[in-house]
């Protein structure tokens, strides 16, 4: 005579589609390699700014702050609990990402000893992408440029994927 005995096999968690799985050893990783970013640039951008002596050392400062801007934003995006507010802090990020290229380009020109060829309306022209960038993503809900769909990686890596 056999005996069947009933295993109770244990159920994996299912992933959230309103964010990553928490406990998960990737995105404790990731949050913290976005926490050291956010906490580290600007204490580096401060002292930067006030101990060096380079030609290039306001366009690297803000260059890092746009950075930790950037890394805070993002972090702050992937652990908001709701939609509004993971859209909101991942549209912050773009203000950080575009300030970043402008400030390379900038301290490139400082460092080859072209500094003066930024002044005034060449200025400007570089702050016209970060501008026109910023008005886009403060009206996307009206037209849908930038993302018509924000929605968490539903691979469960921490970002999010949008069409």
């Amino acid at each position: 005579m056999r005996v069947r005995v009933a295993v109770k096999q244990r159920q994996r968690p299912e992933r959230s589609r309103g964010g990553v799985m928490p406990g998960s050893w990737l995105l404790t990783g990731y949050l913290l390699t976005l926490f050291l970013g956010a906490a580290l640039t600007p204490p580096l951008a401060l002292y930067i700014w006030r101990r060096t002596a380079t030609p290039a050392r306001s366009a690297f400062a803000v260059w890092l702050l746009a950075i930790g801007e950037w890394c805070l934003c993002y972090l702050i995006s992937l652990l908001s609990p709701d939609y509004a507010s993971q859209t909101f802090w991942f549209s912050l990020v773009y203000v950080g990402g575009s300030i970043t290229a402008a400030s390379v380009l900038v301290g490139g020109f400082q460092l080859a000893g072209r500094a003066s060829w930024f002044r005034g309306w060449r200025l400007l022209l570089l702050a016209i992408e970060p501008v026109i960038s910023w008005t886009l993503l403060a009206t996307n809900d009206a037209h849908g440029l930038f993302w018509s769909v924000l929605a968490p990686d539903p691979g469960g890596f921490p970002g999010y994927v949008y069409e």
